[in-house]
């Protein structure tokens, strides 16, 4: 994952979590991983699992592209 992909869906998570008054291990509960899971994978040390990515667009109601911070469809 690039990085400018990996910072867009940190965004989206913290605001998320703000938004709706989500404490970091309720979000990791919610994503079904450990809290020390969840902050790797924020800042990068670990990939998002497609599974994950999909989690995350059913929490937020965000697309996978608008979490990665993809705002335009890409044409052929």
């Amino acid at each position: 994952m690039n990085e400018s992909a990996r910072k867009a869906i940190d965004m989206a998570i913290g605001y998320f979590m703000v938004e709706r008054g989500i404490t970091r291990g309720r979000m990791a509960e919610l994503m079904g991983m450990s809290r020390n899971t969840l902050r790797w994978k924020r800042e990068g040390k670990y990939d998002w699992s497609w599974s994950e990515i999909l989690r995350l667009s059913e929490l937020t109601g965000k697309t996978p592209n608008e979490l990665a911070g993809i705002t335009q469809a890409v044409t052929a």
